[in-house]
């Protein structure tokens, strides 16, 4: 417990220094830079920290940190102008994240494999409304195929639910 209070003030001392660096650099001109790519950069950068803290402890929930991440990173190649990302993306995008967020909390606990099938869900819905943005799929294909099959993603899930199920050991008095 005294590791946990001693790092606290560390955490927050080297965040307050970070800030006062970017802050001056800006004042004093030194390198050009935009507030929304600074903001969208320490986004992904506090995401992706606290997703190796999560794994070096081998514990914890990284689902929102994930989405975070995802989001910090998409936002940092549209606003620096590295990848000209179309606002339309958005949709898929999200869900590519989503997916990718279920796949990290599989990888970090295991035992909830059944995760793993939403991941793949997500994943592969995102990835064709994505094909289908960049012409590359027919939309009618994707939007007749996703409309007919979603039940199929409830099916695979609760099986999935079903198989990971654990019963409790019956408790001793």
């Amino acid at each position: 417990m005294a590791n946990a209070v001693r790092n606290k003030p560390a955490f927050w001392g080297i965040m307050l220094v970070l800030v006062g660096v970017v802050l001056l650099v800006h004042k004093l001109e030194l390198l050009p830079f935009s507030w929304p790519v600074v903001i969208s950069a320490g986004l992904a950068g506090v995401a992706l920290v606290m997703i190796i803290r999560k794994f070096r402890k081998h514990g914890g929930d990284v689902f929102w940190w994930t989405l975070l991440l995802c989001y910090g990173v998409i936002s940092f190649l549209r606003t620096s102008g590295v990848l000209d990302i179309p606002p339309w993306y958005g949709l898929p995008l999200a869900l590519i994240s989503i997916g990718i967020a279920f796949g990290l909390t599989v990888a970090l606990r295991p035992r909830d494999w059944h995760l793993a099938v939403p991941s793949v869900l997500f994943l592969g819905v995102g990835a064709a409304i994505l094909l289908t943005e960049m012409d590359m799929l027919n939309e009618d294909v994707v939007r007749s195929a996703i409309s007919t099959y979603w039940p199929f993603a409830l099916i695979l899930f609760g099986a999935a639910l079903l198989l990971n199920w654990r019963t409790k050991p019956p408790v001793t008095s």
